[in-house]
């Protein structure tokens, strides 16, 4: 068998498996974290607002520029409607077509085809996939991996036939890239260097248009600017970190990315003087996750999809090293059972532990109640401080459906359980309280000190409000969303609040609540 056939029937089985072992496991997977808000957004605005609208695109970020996320959030939705299913199949689908190019980009550097085996594994050996793939608001981080993956391969194919319509094709590549995520930045200056120095000046041209494009599209919907999410620039936010913070990345990052850590290593000793050159370039996909210093104090949550592209680098620098010393088939078999007998319990393990830590969220429970509800009676959820996924509300009376509200205000869920409708509610564990009397619900006159109502300027939502006395909690309730921040002091550059943005101020102690009138939030 030659090697172009071995490599086809390798990457079919990985392709097959990694959806397969995906999909398996669908029947526990729900919508969680920031989709209620993305699919609100979605459901009330048209195809190309995200891209042209500043004020109806900050209601998703008023930091990070992605419009495509909202654009393929819509497709699923039009397509299959909401459906944690096809948003899965989607995510393993898009998987399964970044391995292969990653593979067919490996294949052209290492001049070996079987570098699709050693691709293959170490793709698969990245404990982060399982994380990426069950959080579907990762979406836009894969199809820019996607769309990088694709320029790179149209830069190594023969340019010389329909070289207009591949400059076009490289154009929308790049454009889509950039318009997926920061983390893609380095992109284009990859890309020029590639192009200048194989004299490709319409592929060059191409490329710097995207850039322009791109540049512009971002400074009508942003704005110029180099805060971070608190308010601060990210360099200062980057410098605050402390080294127990960076200590605890380093451990996170070895238990999950330790194989492609070493082989990485391994293949920068064996590797050449201009092949170390090729791990610069695939170092420069870090430097943007340096500006995105939450990836680093809260590697669980966000560092897996923050690392992808930095990581896809080093798979296709690794394995164009790796490979000619690996052509031996003994060595390829030695080598790559060893990795098989390390990934698959690894991977069953990581999809096991992923699945117990998604499952024992106080909000899962909350959120497959509310995603399998298939009554139409109106019902109350009344929750605790902690859950922040009352958007669900909005996404079904958009959808025409509004028997749901959620809210942290015990004294108007109450109110509204006294004139007939149902009233369910949940603790801070996210389990339901059947006998609501063990709910201990009192009104208060003890009201807080407001030293700066909630606003909203410069991209930054902030609020500072004193307690009543020492142990009472402080925040406010915003009412259309759902959900509330306990925070006395808060400052915050996130999403843009809707203009007429209701909330109230409340303060609790003892089960004895306070709550402020509703007032519309400050511009």
């Amino acid at each position: 068998m030659d090697e172009r056939k071995a490599s086809a029937i390798v990457i079919t089985a990985a392709c097959t498996v990694l959806i397969s072992a995906l999909m398996a496991q669908s029947e526990w997977v729900i919508f969680s974290e920031d989709d209620a808000h993305i699919i609100q957004l979605v459901l009330d605005q048209n195809w190309l607002s995200p891209y042209l609208e500043s004020d109806e695109y900050q209601k998703l970020s008023v930091v990070h520029y992605t419009p495509i996320l909202l654009t393929a959030y819509k497709a699923l939705i039009t397509a299959a409607g909401i459906s944690s299913e096809a948003y899965l199949l989607a995510q393993a689908l898009i998987l399964a077509a970044i391995m292969v190019l990653v593979t067919r980009l490996s294949a052209h550097y290492s001049g070996h085809a079987l570098a699709t085996v050693l691709v293959c594994l170490l793709f698969l050996s990245d404990m982060n996939l399982i994380s990426v793939a069950y959080r579907f608001y990762t979406l836009h981080y894969l199809l820019g991996a996607l769309a990088s993956l694709t320029c790179f391969i149209l830069l190594c194919s023969p340019y010389q036939n329909a070289g207009f319509w591949k400059a076009v094709l490289l154009f929308i590549a790049t454009l889509f890239a950039l318009l997926c995520k920061e983390i893609y930045f380095m992109l284009p200056p990859l890309l020029l260097f590639i192009c200048i120095r194989d004299k490709r000046m319409s592929a060059a041209l191409a490329v710097l248009l995207a850039s322009i494009t791109y540049l512009i599209l971002r400074i009508q919907v942003l704005g110029i600017s180099d805060e971070g999410r608190t308010g601060n620039s990210m360099l200062t936010d980057l410098l605050s970190l402390s080294g127990q913070q960076w200590q605890t990345f380093a451990i996170w990052y070895l238990q999950h990315n330790a194989i492609i850590a070493l082989t990485a290593l391994l293949a920068f000793f064996y590797a050449s003087f201009r092949q170390k050159l090729l791990f610069i370039a695939a170092g420069l996909f870090l430097a943007p996750a340096l500006g995105a210093p939450h990836a680093i104090s809260a590697p669980e949550q966000h560092a897996d999809r923050v690392l992808l592209a930095f990581h896809l680098g080093l798979i296709v620098v690794s394995s164009t090293v790796l490979t000619p010393l690996l052509t031996s088939r003994l060595k390829l078999f030695l080598s790559s059972t060893a990795l098989i007998l390390i990934i698959v319990p690894g991977q069953a393990f990581s999809i096991q532990n992923f699945r117990l830590q998604q499952e024992s969220l106080p909000a899962y429970p909350i959120n497959a109640f509310i995603q399998n509800y298939s009554g139409s009676s109106p019902v109350t959820l009344l929750t605790s401080l902690n859950y922040q996924e009352g958007q669900w509300m909005t996404v079904f009376r958009l959808m025409g459906k509004p028997w749901l509200q959620v809210t942290q205000n015990c004294l108007a869920a109450f109110a509204q359980y006294n004139e007939g409708r149902t009233l369910m509610i949940f603790d801070s564990e996210g389990a339901e309280v059947t006998d609501h009397s063990q709910y201990t619900c009192q009104r208060s006159e003890l009201r807080p000190d407001i030293v700066h109502d909630p606003g909203y300027r410069d991209g930054v939502l902030s609020w500072e409000i004193m307690p009543h006395s020492p142990g009472a909690i402080t925040g406010v309730m915003f009412i259309r969303r759902g959900l509330s921040v306990p925070v006395p002091v808060f400052r915050e550059k996130l999403i843009r609040p809707a203009p007429d943005e209701p909330y109230q101020i409340f303060s609790m102690k003892d089960g004895r609540w306070w709550f402020s009138p509703i007032r519309t939030l400050q511009f």
